[in-house]
């Protein structure tokens, strides 16, 4: 199997994995909401440590700064694939791609890749509230 052949077939594969989230836009959504939920609650208690006295050995720009990255980078590097490759496992499913003639990795990649794409697109309001929340305690 060519390189081209198999980009294409990833290119397919994600076009459906995009679909698949638009399809299910609520249980997608929680998912975003998750991974944004996490570090702002963070920020929210070492902020409300630091206005209570707190002897931190950084400053509340500094704790800003950081959980909003955290929030921005967490959203780009993490990846579902694991428990959809556990469940495909378990029910038999990845079978069907051992008699295909290309890689079983391919539905993980473009699972992968379009999840980047929707995350980018539905976190990044998400993410510039809470920047815009806290604007003035950015670095």
């Amino acid at each position: 199997m060519t390189t081209a052949q198999s980009l294409r077939i990833i290119r397919r594969l994600a076009i459906i994995d995009l679909s698949t989230a638009l399809i299910y836009r609520v249980e997608f959504v929680m998912f975003m909401i998750s991974t944004v939920v996490g570090p702002t609650i963070a920020l929210l208690i070492w902020r409300a440590a630091l206005d209570n006295g707190a002897a931190l050995p950084v400053d509340g720009e500094y704790l800003t700064t950081y959980f909003v990255l955290l929030g921005i980078v967490s959203m780009l590097t993490s990846s579902w694939v694991s428990g959809f490759l556990a469940e495909s496992i378990r029910l038999g499913q990845l079978s069907i791609w051992v008699v295909r003639p290309g890689s079983t990795h391919f539905n993980g990649i473009a699972n992968n890749l379009s999840e980047k794409l929707v995350k980018i697109i539905a976190l990044s309001p998400m993410v510039a509230v809470i920047w815009w929340f806290f604007r003035d305690a950015v670095v």
